[in-house]
């Protein structure tokens, strides 16, 4: 790898390698060349985050951390938070319990765990904050981006389940739910109370509502906002957004 690392080409199962059979040039043929190039790059060339906690990273003593966390400066982690094992937490990010953090996630800078959402009541005709008195559970592999925000629930949790991963400036708010596998992309924003219930992918700048329940594996697309429930698996587009009908 070392002698051909400029020179080296993944190519699909389907490529005809015969006239590359004489040539200077290394490849390899595989059946998904862009994982597999992933795969080497994550192996052999990526740096790896050594197990620390930094100097100036506030931990409460509530707080239980599991082995070989990565935590970077000036990261706060207060009131009763279960951080799990192999989980790396990104410079300027807070965490406010009740907080569960399973196994092997990543938290990028800037993230905001646990904060409260905007919820309303009105009384006499003045708007007041509702208490939110939840917390927050995390399945295993997730990945939340830069400046990204999940806020707690008010009374029961805001739960993602196993390797949801949330792109950067993305939000999840109070009390939803968000099925395994799901991905939040740049800037998409889940509203309170919204159920996912199926793997699905949210496009750049999209938005789902409060209250909204997502039973079917569907893609809302960028700058899209879904309004009401999305039973139909499919692509869903436009403002309000609606299930397209390809041909």
């Amino acid at each position: 790898m070392a002698e051909h690392k400029k020179s080296f080409v993944l190519l699909p199962e389907n490529y005809d390698t015969k006239s590359l059979e004489n040539s200077d040039l290394c490849f390899a043929v595989c059946e998904n060349p862009r994982n597999t190039f992933f795969e080497i790059a994550e192996k052999y060339f990526n740096e790896k985050n050594l197990p620390r906690i930094h100097e100036t990273a506030n931990i409460d003593a509530q707080a239980e951390i599991g082995m070989n966390a990565n935590i970077e400066n000036n990261v706060q982690i207060i009131g009763k938070c279960f951080i799990g094992n192999n989980v790396k937490i990104g410079s300027n990010s807070l965490i406010i319990g009740p907080c569960f953090i399973e196994d092997d996630c990543t938290f990028s800078s800037g993230v905001i765990i646990g904060e409260e959402s905007l919820s309303i009541r009105k009384e006499n005709n003045i708007n007041y904050q509702n208490p939110q008195m939840g917390g927050i559970k995390i399945g295993k592999g997730c990945r939340i981006g830069v400046f990204s925000t999940i806020s707690r629930g008010s009374i029961g949790d805001t739960i993602l389940e196993d390797n949801v991963f949330m792109g950067e400036y993305s939000h999840v708010g109070h009390n939803s739910y968000i099925a395994s596998k799901s991905v939040l992309t740049i800037r998409s924003s889940i509203c309170g109370s919204v159920r996912v219930l199926d793997e699905s992918w949210f496009g750049p700048h999209s938005l789902v509502l409060n209250g909204v329940s997502i039973s079917a594996k569907i893609k809302l697309g960028s700058g899209s906002v879904l309004q009401s429930n999305a039973k139909r698996e499919g692509t869903y587009f436009g403002n309000p957004a609606k299930l397209l009908n390809f041909r």
